[in-house]
C-alpha cells in the first residue's frame, strides 16, 4: 500500500508543519519494521492544489488495505497524527479576520487514487477509511434496454 501525504506550501506556518510532521510520521514509521518513508518536492496531483511545487511523504506499507488489517490501522494512525499535527498549528496562529471563500487544504491524503483533504470532519475521513477498507467490485456494464413503443394508437 502506497500512502501519499501532499503538503500545501502556501498552508500557515507550512515550514514548521512540515517538520512537525516529519518528526511524527518518522516516530509512527519507527514502530512498523514494514513501513518505508520517503520524501520528494514534486508537482501537485490533477486536481488538488493550485500551485507550482508541493512537498510530498511517501509512505510505504509491505500490506495491502484490508478490513481489519495492520495496513489499515497504520492508515488510521497516520491519518490521525496528521489531523493533530494540523489542529496544534492552527491553535498557535490567530483567527482570521475574515473567512475566506474555500480554503485549500494543508495536506491531502492520498491512497489508491482516493483523496482526504485534511483538516476534514470525522464523517469524511471514516467514509474514506471505509472506501479503502469495502471497496466497490467493478460496476456492470449497462443492460440494454429494450425498444420503447412509440405513444399513439394501439395495434
Amino acid at each position: 500500500m502506497r500512502i501519499e501525504l501532499i503538503l500545501n506550501p502556501g498552508a500557515e506556518d507550512f515550514g514548521p508543519l512540515q517538520s512537525d510532521l516529519q518528526s511524527e510520521i518518522n516516530a509512527l514509521a519507527n514502530q512498523a519494521k514494514e513501513v518505508r518513508v520517503s520524501t520528494e518536492r514534486v508537482p501537485p496531483p490533477p486536481g488538488t492544489l493550485v500551485v507550482d511545487e508541493v512537498f510530498r511523504f511517501i509512505v510505504e506499507h509491505q500490506e495491502e488495505i484490508k478490513a481489519g488489517g495492520v495496513a489499515l490501522i497504520f492508515l488510521k494512525a497516520l491519518i490521525e497524527t496528521a489531523r493533530a499535527v494540523v489542529r496544534r498549528r492552527k491553535g498557535e496562529t490567530p483567527p482570521k479576520k475574515q473567512k475566506e471563500k474555500k480554503a485549500e487544504p494543508t495536506i491531502i491524503v492520498v491512497v489508491n487514487d482516493r483523496k482526504l483533504e485534511l483538516p476534514s470532519s470525522a464523517d469524511k475521513e471514516k467514509a474514506f477509511l471505509k472506501a479503502l477498507e469495502n471497496p466497490r467490485a467493478p460496476k456492470a456494464a449497462p443492460k440494454a434496454k429494450s425498444p420503447k413503443r412509440a405513444k399513439g394508437k394501439k395495434k
